[in-house]
């Protein structure tokens, strides 16, 4: 609790005060003056000086240089130590050590204390079983204190490791969403190289259909010339003189195989969709068309068989037959009949 004794200074009547106070011994920071001025004083260059004259004679002071028109001072432990009757001698000073004031004392009481007189006490009973009562509480309160500790400190821990684990993840998420952006960057580029395909590709298409066409036109131009031409009629033979009778005219030739039409072109396949990073599938493509089986060609016209011939003379074993040579008929070798075969303009024929 705070304690303060008023003092009014008068230059002419000296220190004035309106009670008695009593201090106590031994308390600490508590004690004040509160000295009060003259309003029509210049306190330019003063100071004032403050002496505690204590009941053993002994003198504590105090000097104070920076004065105000009201003033609060702290009265020292020291000055407050020893009971009894303590007087009060107020100095206020020029620059030059001209003393203002006249000399009138104030004073205070000090009462005398067991603790200000540093007197041994010996606790009672009642006091010592709530002191063990409190040290007891206190030092299962340190226990529960030092657990808290412990487990503050592991919380701590555990907070370090995940704050760390989650800068740890913020990193990753920022280095994933720059891959994202890139990846996104990237689709789009293949989005767009995606369509100028598809264009390039249904510009494929219209020329695969005009090729189809163009080809489809010239297979049938080309099966109208070839079609097969008719035989040409065997050249009937001398009539001979009268003998055996002739051989067998040979039945006339097949006519030629007619060529088989020109195989259709496949279709050009479609290019593959481009596959997207698991996200727009690609955009397929197209399925080119199979081309057309070409027309079997028309089988020859058989020519006409060829007249009976008289029988001729018969051929020398082992002769020859320069030129062209005609046959209708069958070819009597060593008794044998021959198979037919097809005459062949421009070549020579050897008999055996």
């Amino acid at each position: 609790m705070k304690r303060i004794l008023k003092i009014k200074l008068d230059l002419e009547k000296g220190v004035q005060f309106s009670e008695e106070k009593i201090f106590t011994q031994g308390d600490l920071n508590t004690h004040f003056l509160n000295i009060i001025l003259p309003e029509e004083l210049d306190l330019t260059n003063k100071t004032m000086q403050i002496n505690f004259i204590k009941s053993n004679k002994e003198v504590i002071f105090e000097i104070i240089d920076t004065l105000s028109q009201e003033n609060e001072i702290k009265i020292s432990n020291n000055a407050l130590d020893t009971p009894g009757k303590v007087l009060l001698e107020i100095i206020l000073k020029k620059s030059d050590a001209e003393i203002l004031t006249i000399n009138k004392l104030a004073y205070f009481i000090v009462t005398e204390t067991i603790s200000g007189a540093n007197i041994e006490v010996e606790p009672g009973i009642n006091t010592v079983s709530f002191i063990t009562e409190k040290l007891s509480q206190l030092s299962e309160s340190l226990s529960k204190i030092a657990v808290i500790k412990t487990e503050v400190n592991n919380a701590t821990t555990e907070f370090n490791i995940l704050n760390n684990l989650a800068i740890k993840t913020k990193e990753d998420l920022v280095n994933k969403n720059k891959i994202a952006l890139e990846t996104t960057t990237n689709l789009n580029l293949l989005n767009g190289s995606a369509l100028v395909t598809k264009e390039s590709l249904n510009t494929l298409n219209i020329q695969a259909i005009q090729n189809k066409k163009d080809l489809e036109e010239y297979i049938q131009t080309e099966k109208d010339k070839l079609k097969g031409e008719q035989g040409i009629q065997g050249i009937q033979g001398p009539k001979g003189e009268k003998g055996n009778t002739g051989l067998k005219g040979d039945i006339g030739p097949i006519g030629p195989q007619g060529i088989q039409g020109i195989k259709g072109s496949t279709g050009i396949q479609g290019i593959k969709g481009i596959q997207g990073d698991k996200g727009e599938q690609g955009i397929q493509g197209i399925k080119g068309e199979k081309g057309n089986t070409g027309d079997e060609g028309p089988q020859g016209i058989q020519g006409p068989k060829g007249e009976k011939g008289e029988q001729g003379d018969s051929l020398t074993t082992g002769g020859t037959i320069d030129g062209n040579l005609t046959v209708t008929g069958e070819i009597v070798v060593n008794n044998k009949i021959s198979t037919p075969f097809i005459i062949l303009s421009g070549y020579k024929i050897e008999v055996i």
